[in-house]
């Protein structure tokens, strides 16, 4: 059984539901271009490395953030 590795794309998308934060905010959170997320989800082109860790950085912050508003408001 040959098992197929995820896309820097499948990967975000995964993280992004399982955290529940929006991946295009994940984006902008790191000032990446509008079109480099549009380009991205259309398949218009792949995103680099770098792209995709900064992006994957941006996720786990955006999540404490709201974690932490969240607890102010107890």
């Amino acid at each position: 059984m040959t098992k197929r590795i995820e896309s820097y794309l499948e990967t975000l998308q995964r993280k992004s539901e399982e955290l529940n934060v929006s991946l295009a905010d994940a984006f902008a959170w790191k000032d990446i271009a509008n079109s480099t997320y549009y380009r991205t989800i259309n398949g218009t082109t792949e995103l680099r490395y770098e792209t995709a860790r900064l992006v994957n950085k941006s996720l786990y912050e955006l999540r404490e953030l709201r974690d932490h508003r969240a607890s102010l408001k107890k």
